[in-house]
């Protein structure tokens, strides 16, 4: 149960507006507070929101390490405090917006709906633990800012999906999860309960799915190799599901908080889980003689849709929700190509190929679900061979999808990997990238605009064994998506988001989140200088959070001295710094290599270019070259491949010196496929060193005017090659290194 002990908080300058997340829509702060005592105050509901009143008290009272709150049904009568939820609909705002006024005397929370309600509760929540300040002082008691907000979401598709399929989670994470998510306003839960990691729903019609499904010979920790789901259990099994009875309870708690949860049954891919169960819903092999065992579903065969519309049938009658999941994407049609029975149906059914065979299948289960009442939504794969009549599109591979779904006229879900893949590296996809994202593609028309449901944050978990590692992926990226989709789009301003992350890391700490700390800022990553050097890293840490740092080189523990200012160094260091979290777990480092003094490099004429070692060999990482014999030496006027003898594996290492022609700070960037590192004067200011696609990186380094040793290593291994190095500095616009630098 999420639990937020605020007594005393952290207080920046008098009058400082209350954080908020998500920002809303209309906030006007008053003079005064309500204060929140010792002796609770009564919480009246009238016109309906008797559960929503018990909910909104059993929060404070655990919050605040209050007694229960008295619930009283009608308006509150003559003098005394209290906290009245309306249900008023006559309200203009939408289904979910409320309108909050506090007084010194009175919280009143008014609402078209129930919805409404709760989410003014959960503003209420954050008041009452937002650093916040009364007459210019902050006051040790708990108490609401006077206010008047009013306030509604900008799309009612507010989500996070979780799979649970590759790393199951017990029932009460589950629970932990969606109380975050309502404290955020979040009220959509795409739960991936099946997939070839394993089967987490109880089937009855089917116990197979969970009494082998369920379970894989497959280390916790790991995933990868072949997934097996033996006959007999062993203590190396891994896995669980969830009974009827456990997900009939999740669902009426996060009913509770006003969050739909969309179920996802992944058809008619991924499913290695089930067919290894029934393979009687598995292709046939091409000569007959039995079936073929992998993760897609025949639909050549009639049993297929027998099996699959009698799961249907029991996650119906335990999910409420319109929308049912039913995934449809990395479908593997080599299968269906040489099995008799698909190849049968395609010519039966008048097909031209497996993609149409795909949207048959696509439509045959979208027919079911249109006779259950309910809807049908995708992944955007299910576009090919044309879309089911009442389909819904959630685009993940881009935006295109939602764009195409739109075009025809169809609903779509928002959540493509650049911004909403909560399993990407905070490296690769960081806070700020995430609150940058606008549901609404420019290629859209407005008309086209309105078919956009809003988006999700997606959670993948493969690489995701524990919910520590859960949490620190998910949190805070999912509250800058939560304002995304909530507040309006012109309102959003990321300098002020990152200003309240500082409160949402406090209210994080208290709910027991294990968030991921932010990144520091490195204003150069190495610096060249004949007097001492003074580094930023920016921010101290605040409130739960800490700024902590190494001189040595080693990287930094929450146990390493901590950051209160700049910096100066007045000899040869290297400095890492990296914030933490209460639970000691870093965000990502920061590094600057300090050189102090006269860098000793060779004066006079020396010869143009650089030398250059070629190596052979497979390498998965950028190797220490340097310690490896080369197959061969040469010397090369530029940076380019030209020196390789072979297309793939192999690697170079370009040595030698490089002329700066004046004093400043310098950019070099660098392009490499696989990976490539860039030292100058000794210290790395480019490193991508592990295996990838081509890609861009960057660094920058102080220097003086004169020369400088340069070392850059590169490694290759198949695919697509690449290597370029470029330059831009003082007076000099982005260009290859000059020919006229380089040294040897």
């Amino acid at each position: 149960m999420v639990f937020l002990a605020f007594l005393s908080v952290a207080f920046q300058g008098p009058g400082k507006v209350p954080d908020l997340i998500p920002k809303p829509v209309s906030a006007q702060f008053n003079k005064g507070s309500f204060r929140l005592g010792s002796t609770p105050c009564e919480v009246h509901y009238a016109s309906g929101g008797k559960a929503e009143a018990e909910m909104l008290a059993g929060e404070l009272g655990r919050d605040q390490a209050i007694a229960s709150f008295p619930i009283v049904s009608g308006p509150k009568r003559g003098d005394g405090d209290a906290i009245t939820l309306t249900l008023d609909r006559n309200l203009v705002s939408g289904a979910e917006g409320y309108k909050l006024t506090v007084t010194q005397h009175r919280i009143d929370i008014r609402a078209k709906t129930a919805a409404g309600l709760f989410y003014g509760g959960q503003t209420v929540r954050q008041l009452a633990a937002a650093p916040h300040a009364e007459d210019g002082a902050v006051s040790l008691q708990v108490s609401v800012p006077c206010c008047e907000i009013e306030d509604a979401p900008s799309y009612g598709w507010r989500g996070l999906l979780l799979d649970v399929s590759r790393h199951f989670r017990p029932k009460a994470d589950i629970e932990r999860y969606l109380d975050i998510m309502a404290f955020h306003k979040l009220n959509v839960f795409h739960w991936h309960l099946v997939d070839d990691g394993g089967w987490r729903i109880e089937i009855k019609k089917y116990p197979e799915l969970t009494r082998r499904g369920a379970w894989r010979s497959q280390p916790k920790e790991s995933w990868g190799g072949p997934v097996l789901f033996p006959e007999k259990h062993s203590d190396d099994e891994y896995g669980g599901f969830y009974t009827q009875t456990d997900i009939k309870e999740i669902v009426a708690y996060a009913g509770a908080r006003h969050i739909t949860i969309v179920p996802e049954i992944e058809m008619p891919g991924h499913s290695l889980a089930a067919i290894n169960c029934y393979p009687n819903v598995a292709c046939t092999k091409p000569d007959g003689s039995g079936p073929v065992i992998n993760s897609n579903y025949c639909p050549g065969k009639e049993q297929t849709f027998k099996f699959l519309t009698g799961v249907l049938d029991e996650v119906l009658a335990l999910f409420p929700s319109k929308f049912i999941h039913i995934g449809g994407d990395e479908v593997d049609k080599a299968t269906w190509k040489t099995c008799p029975d698909c190849q049968a149906r395609i010519k039966s059914e008048g097909l031209k190929n497996e993609e149409e065979l795909q949207s048959y299948f696509i439509k045959r289960i979208e027919k079911y679900l249109d006779s259950k009442g309910r809807r049908l939504i995708g992944w955007d794969e299910i576009l090919e061979g044309g879309l089911a009549p009442n389909a819904t599109v959630m685009s993940w591979r881009g935006i295109e999808g939602g764009i195409e779904a739109a075009k025809q006229g169809k609903n779509a879900v928002m959540c493509p990997t650049s911004h909403c893949y909560f399993d990407y590296p905070y490296a690769n996809t960081p806070v700020s990238k995430v609150y940058s994202y606008n549901p609404i593609p420019a290629a859209m028309t407005p008309e086209q605009a309105k078919l956009v449901l809003g988006g999700q944050g997606n959670l993948w978990t493969e690489w995701i064994p524990t919910r520590n590692r859960l949490d620190e992926m998910t949190w805070p990226r999912a509250a800058a998506l939560a304002e995304v989709f909530w507040t309006p789009h012109d309102q959003q301003s990321w300098p002020d988001f990152e200003r309240r992350l500082t409160t949402e890391y406090i209210w994080l700490a208290k709910m027991g989140v294990d968030f991921m700390p932010p990144a520091p800022t490195a204003p150069l990553n190495a610096i060249v200088s004949d007097s001492p050097a003074t580094i930023d890293f920016g921010a101290p840490g605040s409130g739960n959070v800490t700024l902590n740092y190494t001189t040595n080189g080693s990287n930094p523990t929450a146990g390493s001295q901590i950051v209160t200012g700049p910096i100066t160094v007045t000899e040869d260091t290297v400095l890492k710094a990296a914030y933490f979290n209460g639970y000691g777990t870093a965000g990502d480092t920061a590094t600057v290599a300090v050189h102090i003094g006269k860098f000793d490099a060779p004066a006079g004429a020396l010869e143009p270019g650089l030398n250059v070692a070629y190596y052979e060999g497979a390498w998965e990482n950028l190797p220490d070259l340097e310690k490896l014999p080369p197959v061969s030496t040469t010397t090369a006027t530029e940076i380019s491949l030209a020196p390789r003898k072979r297309e793939e594996n192999y690697g170079l290492r370009f040595t030698g010196y490089i002329d700066v022609p004046a004093d400043g700070i310098y950019t070099f960037l660098m392009t490499s496929d696989d990976g490539a590192r860039l030292k100058v004067a000794g210290a790395t200011v480019v490193d991508d060193g592990e295996q990838h696609g081509p890609r861009l990186k960057s660094g920058r380094i102080q220097l003086g005017k004169g020369r400088y040793s340069l070392d850059l290593t590169y490694f290759q291994i198949g695919g697509a090659q690449r290597l370029t190095v470029e330059v831009e500095g003082p007076g000099m616009n982005r260009q290859r290194i000059p020919a006229e630098w380089l040294r040897h």
